[in-house]
């Protein structure tokens, strides 16, 4: 499905979110621009090289060999120390861990429970006191694409899966703030979270509610 949207041109005249000026700004403040890092869902690029020119020593990895080329086609020389994966993020077992995380929009895959073996993977490749950059869906998103509902959670969430469509059978969790902060026990914050609104692409109607928050693990 990955590979056909971005044959597509998925995000192809898309440019980054604002998670990646903070991205850049907050590793700069804490002295963590020469650390290294992992961009879950690199995708094509459209943010992993913003981050990646702004001197990030920074991998990548994606499920879709056919957005992995687009973004080498759009920067074909990786930093040095930098690694590009095509894989799944429960395959990823780097040598050392990561003093931060980037996850935007690739972490709401799936049912709760499959969504919570995601978070806890990431948990275990974010050293101690190592920041998590998180953009995800929330569940005061409108779903106006056919679908059903699989689940209701205790603290709001809920999991659909889509009919019908090039999406058909993708199954997304949309997040409340609370289940994030049960997903990642012993987290803080670091600055503000923040919400942001985004109309979907015409001819679609609606629109994603997506949540931006710096989280740091407990050292």
């Amino acid at each position: 499905m990955w590979d056909a949207e971005y044959r597509s041109g998925r995000y192809a005249g898309d440019g980054p979110v604002p998670m990646v000026r903070r991205a850049i700004a907050t590793l700069s403040e804490r002295g963590l621009s020469g650390a290294r890092g992992v961009y879950l869902g690199c995708g094509n690029g459209r943010n992993y090289v913003p981050l990646r020119e702004a001197g990030l020593a920074l991998d990548g990895v994606d499920v879709s060999p056919v957005a992995i080329a687009a973004l080498l086609a759009r920067a074909p020389r990786p930093r040095e120390g930098a690694s590009l994966t095509c894989g799944d993020l429960m395959g990823l077992e780097p040598d050392s861990p990561y003093a931060y995380v980037v996850a935007i929009q690739s972490l709401m895959h799936g049912t709760l429970a499959e969504a919570a073996r995601r978070f806890a993977k990431v948990d275990s490749l974010l050293a101690p006191g190592g920041l998590l950059f998180l953009r995800i869906n929330t569940a005061a998103s409108e779903v106006t694409r056919a679908h059903e509902a699989l689940e209701e959670t205790p603290l709001g969430g809920r999991t659909v899966r889509y009919l019908g469509g090039e999406r058909d059978g993708l199954v997304i969790h949309f997040f409340t703030e609370a289940e994030i902060r049960s997903l990642l026990p012993g987290y803080s914050r670091v600055g503000p979270t923040t919400t942001h609104v985004v109309p979907r692409t015409p001819p679609e109607t609606g629109q994603w509610t997506q949540l931006e928050a710096v989280l740091q693990k407990p050292a």
